[in-house]
Formats: C-alpha cells, structure tokens, sequence
C-alpha cells in the first residue's frame, strides 16, 4: 500500500473499566460518584436516550471488590450541566451518590430520592439506606467492616482446616488405620485408610486395606472390588490375590478360588500360609489327601507354624487316621500352650478314637477357660453318653441347652440319655424339638424312630410310626457321604421286628452288617449287629433280644 488506512473512529466509552477518553481537545468532567450497580444502570439508560457522552471509572473494579471502591460519572464537559439537570429527575439511591459541580465543589443541587425528598449533594453523601444500615442503627460504613470479619473468619477456618488434613500424612493415616484394625474397630480403620487412599490413589496397599475391612464385615462384594483395584494397580499383590481366593471360597466358588490360590503360590511358593490356605480348599472340596499334601508342605517350609498342624490332623482325622490326627493336635498344643480352645481339637480326636476319659480331660480343660460354651458342654456329655454314664450326659447336655438352645445335636444327645435312663417320653420330646429345628436333619428322624422300637416301656413303642420316620431318615442319610448308614438300617431293622415283619428285620440287619464302618462304630456293635440277625429270624423283636443281654 502507498499509505496507511484513515484510523477508525473510537467509540464511546461507555461502561468500560478503565478506559480513557480520546485523544483530542474534548475535555470529561467527573460528575458524581456511586457504589450502587443500580444507580449505574438507571442513569446509563437515561444518558444513553440523550445521546451524552460518558463513561464510568471502576464500574468492574468495584464489583469485584465488593463496593470498596466507588463507580465515578465522566461526563463531556460541555454535557455537563445537562447531565445535572437529567439526574435530577432520576429515582436514584442518591444516598450512595457523591454529586459535584463545575468547579468540582459539592454540588448543592438537590436531587429527587427514592422517598420523595430533596436533599444537598452533601447530605447525599452521608445519607444511608436499607442495605448499608442494619436494623440496630449501626453506621453504613459498618458492614464493611462486618464483612471483612466475615471474610477473616472463613479464611481462618479454610486454614485450619487446611493444616489439619495436610499434618495427617499418608503414613500417619495408615498407622492410625492400623491401630484401629489392631482394636478390632473395622469402619473406623477403614475411614483411615480411605482417607489415606484419597491422598495417594495409586497405593494397591490402601486398596488392599480397605478389602480386609469389607471382608471382616461379610461385605464380600465391596472386598473383591478393592481386591481387584489393588491387583490392577500392582499384579504382584500377593496378599490381595491370598485374600480375594477366600472371598471367593467364602461365595462357593470353588473353581475361581483355586485359581486364586495358584496364583498366590505362584508368585511366593515359600509361603506355608498359602499352601494352608488352599487345603483348607481342598477340604471344602472334601480332596482330603489334596489337602494333606498341601498342609504337608506349609509344615516342611516352617516346622514351628501351627496352622500346618492344626489343618494336617484335621485332614487325618477325614482319612481315618485318627492316631495321627491326635499326635497333629498335641503338637499345636505344644506350639500355641496358652490358646485352651486348642484341646477341643484333640478332644473330639480322642472322642473318634474311643478315648473318651481323655476326650473329657481335654473338653473340662476348655470349660475350665470358657464356662460359658454350650458346644462344648454337650462335646463332654456325648463322651459320658459314649461311656454309658447317662445322668453325667444328661446334667451336660442340660448345660449346654441353657447356654444355646440352638445346639440341635445337643437335642439329639439329650434324648438318647433319657431313653437310655427310660425317659421314653423326655426322649421323644427331644426327637420332635430336634425335627422342628432342623427337617433337613436325618438324625433326628432316626433316633424317633429308635425310641418308638426299642423303649423299654411297650405303651411308648409303635413299630409302624418306628418304620416310617426309619425310612425318612434312610432317604434324607443317603444324600450325605459322611452319613453312617449302618446305624440307620439297624434302626430299621428294629422297627420292622417291632411291627412282626422279622424276615424283613433280618434282610435290613444284615444290610447294616454288611455297611458296618469301623470309622464310626466299635467292634462290639458289629458283634451285637450279628446277634440281632440270629435274633430276628428266631422272631425275636429288639425289646426281647435286649432283656436277655446283661444290664449296663
């Protein structure tokens, strides 16, 4: 281009913060001053129609800084007697205005109010308003002030608050966290960790933490969650895959547990507490020689570790090798002396091996902790049943119902003693409060039926009602592996005897014979079981066999 382009012309420059008038001879006069954004917009409409030139310094700045800082009328010069006389007629909040004249003096022109009345531009200064003075009188300048407390007062609190949360550091809240899981108080530990957790998201560990707090509140959904966060963040989180198995055994998933433990083992194959882990899997899964192998290798890698010997005579005591499941449990006993519970194992192993003063030697040294254990109290009755001491099992078993009058098997323990002591009737009661508890539970059918076909009192005895509940508890028994079907047919066997059916009897006591475990009886009561055969085909009902053998 040969020259330049003619400049633009600039605008008015209405309502801009800051902005300057042209540069010529045009001359602006400061016309008045206002903290009120109303006022403002009231006199630009007005203006505007009149076609005067003006601009307010600060509009913006004042906004922002909350009215500390007045909205200054610039108005041309020659416009500004006009500009007087327009205000004049403006329902202004005058109160707030500051008017000048010419010579930049306090104008003494009066201007209208929102009330009606004419006052100075002087007393407009000093005038006040609703909004700039409260109810008690207080001056307009005081809001201010009350604001700026305000202000101070949050500030202070957003500091202290700030402070607070920044002197917790991550640290502080895990061991805080810690200490509360270590005082069994679960939500508050993991209000810890999840604090924690917030300032540090990408910790698998705090993931980890908040899993075992969920998982110790059966919350098995919201565990695997912070599981499988935790496994994302770190795939070499061992504990979190330890953890999300029993979750997952917890659900019955067998299958993904499995897994879960492989994985565990993989990557720390010298953990015993892994390999204890998925026995106590294979247990479930009734892989007992699975599980053998596992609680093996936990005991091979630390020979001083409890659980590898509790679990190992657990999964000897399933596989019938009840000396060594003993010889297991003597040595956790050994290990952990000051844990009494300890003995119930051993206990029960004596119990299964037939030594049953020893079993209640261990059960009374339970007691002797733990007073209040029904469990073991009927434990100790079904030894003294076991030893044929009935007034001992009954007082037990009594004790045992007072304490939890869920235990079913204490019902059924309960009733053998008083049939045995000839308490038909108490007997029976005990059989139906066990059938009412637990339908499901073929024990209770079968010692129903054993009372109505051998109780020593005849009034007491029916062989039809004996049969049928004989039969219902065979069908319920044969869907349970560990079920002792011999004692069953037996009891079967007596009732068909007591209805007069003795080919029968003799078909069914044979059949139990022929089932007899030593698992689960003694050699006397396959002895007694062959004695019963000859019995019935001589058309003799149990009632009659029995009064020949020698009391007990």
């Amino acid at each position: 281009m040969d020259r330049l382009p003619p400049e633009p012309e600039l605008d008015k420059p209405i309502g801009v913060e800051g902005s300057q008038p042209p540069d010529s001879d045009i001359q602006f006069e400061h016309i008045l001053d206002t903290f009120n954004a109303t006022d403002v917009a009231v006199i630009k409409c007005a203006l505007d129609a009149e076609d005067i030139d003006y601009w307010f310094h600060g509009e913006f700045a004042a906004a922002n800084l909350y009215g500390s800082i007045p909205m200054r009328l610039m108005v041309r010069s020659d416009q500004a007697e006009r500009v007087r006389e327009i205000l004049k007629g403006l329902d202004l909040s005058i109160r707030q205005v500051t008017l000048t004249d010419s010579q930049g003096d306090d104008s003494q022109v009066s201007i209208s109010t929102d009330q009606g009345k004419d006052i100075s531009a002087a007393e407009a200064t000093i005038a006040e308003t609703p909004m700039q003075k409260h109810k008690t009188g207080v001056p307009s300048r005081v809001p201010k002030y009350a604001l700026v407390i305000v202000l101070l007062i949050v500030a202070f609190v957003l500091f202290t608050r700030y402070w607070s949360m920044r002197g917790d550091s991550t640290e502080e809240l895990y061991a805080k966290g810690e200490q509360s899981w270590a005082e069994h108080n679960t939500s508050k530990a993991r209000s810890y960790y999840e604090k924690a957790l917030k300032k540090n998201p990408k910790s698998d560990n705090y993931h980890y933490k908040i899993g075992t707090t969920y998982e110790m509140e059966s919350n098995l959904d919201r565990a695997l969650r912070h599981y499988d966060a935790a496994i994302e963040l770190n795939p070499k989180n061992t504990g979190a895959y330890y953890r999300r198995a029993y979750v997952y055994l917890k659900l019955g998933n067998y299958e993904r547990a499995q897994k879960e433990f492989d994985k565990t083992i993989g990557l720390n194959p010298r953990d015993p507490a892994a390999y204890v882990g998925r026995a106590y899997l294979y247990e479930r899964m009734q892989d007992y020689e699975a599980a053998l192998r596992d609680y093996e290798e936990a005991i091979k890698l630390d020979p001083l570790f409890p659980g590898g010997y509790l679990g190992q005579g657990s999964a000897n005591e399933m596989l019938g090798n009840r000396n060594e499941a003993v010889r297991d449990f003597s040595k956790v006993i050994e290990l952990e002396p000051k844990n009494v519970l300890d003995y119930t194992y051993r206990g029960y192993a004596h119990s299964h091996l037939g030594n049953h003063r020893q079993a209640i030697i261990d059960f009374s040294k339970v007691l002797s902790s733990y007073p209040k254990n029904g469990y073991i109290y009927y434990a100790r009755g079904r030894s003294y049943l076991d030893l044929k001491d009935y007034r001992m099992a009954l007082e037990d078993c009594d004790k045992a119902l007072n304490l939890d009058p869920t235990l079913t098997e204490a019902y059924l323990c309960r009733g053998t003693s008083r049939e045995k002591l000839g308490d038909c009737a108490g007997a029976i009661k005990d059989c139906n409060k066990t059938m009412e508890r637990e339908p499901g539970l073929p024990g209770g059918y079968n010692s129903m039926a054993w009372v109505l076909a051998t109780c020593r009192d005849q009034k007491q005895r029916d062989g039809k009602k004996a049969r049928q509940y004989a039969e219902k508890a065979i069908m319920l028994a044969e869907k349970n592996k560990n079920v002792n079907l011999a004692h069953y047919y037996d009891t079967l066997a007596a009732a068909y005897a007591e209805t007069g059916d003795f080919e029968k009897a003799a078909q069914m006591e044979s059949k139990a014979y022929d089932l007899f475990r030593p698992l689960y009886e003694k050699p006397k009561d396959k002895a007694d079981m062959k004695e019963r055969i000859g019995a019935y085909k001589n058309r003799e009902t149990f009632a009659q066999w029995k009064s020949k053998k020698p009391k007990e």
